[in-house]
């Protein structure tokens, strides 16, 4: 899943340079190119605040009990659990507007769909095989 993530989001940054350079395919209204760089600055903060109000932010999603691992409960995790996928929504649609390509805006819809739809799949994973882990009484491994 990670593949298609990475080739969905290098092909947003292909179609925008092909769309907005070199042929021109869709015209985007300066206030709409400067709307997706705001859009874009969100997308890249958002992140950036949750990385900052969560001392157990990883790459490797993993229970840290030799840190002490609680939830965390303030800054943007107030308004939603996974606030870096938040980011990256609001990455995939303003980074083709602020490029000038409404075709750049498929590849970033794509992405967004991979971006959210990767972990998901890895819970159901992760849940498969605890439950068969439970029924043989073994310790569950990570996803």
């Amino acid at each position: 899943m990670v593949r298609y993530n990475f080739l969905a989001s290098t092909s947003l940054y292909v179609v925008a340079a092909l769309d907005a350079v070199r042929f021109g395919w869709s015209q985007v209204d300066v206030r709409l190119v400067y709307l997706g760089l705001l859009i874009a600055i969100v997308g890249y903060l958002i992140p950036f605040w949750a990385m900052t109000n969560n001392p157990f932010a990883s790459g490797i999603v993993r229970i840290q009990t030799e840190r002490g691992h609680y939830v965390v409960s303030d800054g943007p995790y107030r308004f939603v659990r996974h606030p870096m996928y938040v980011g990256s929504l609001f990455y995939g649609i303003g980074i083709p507007l602020f490029l000038g390509s409404y075709w750049a805006l498929i590849p970033g819809l794509l992405t967004i769909a991979l971006s959210s739809i990767a972990p998901h799949a890895r819970i159901v994973r992760y849940s498969k095989n605890c439950l068969a882990m439970w029924n043989t009484r073994k310790k569950c491994a990570t996803a």
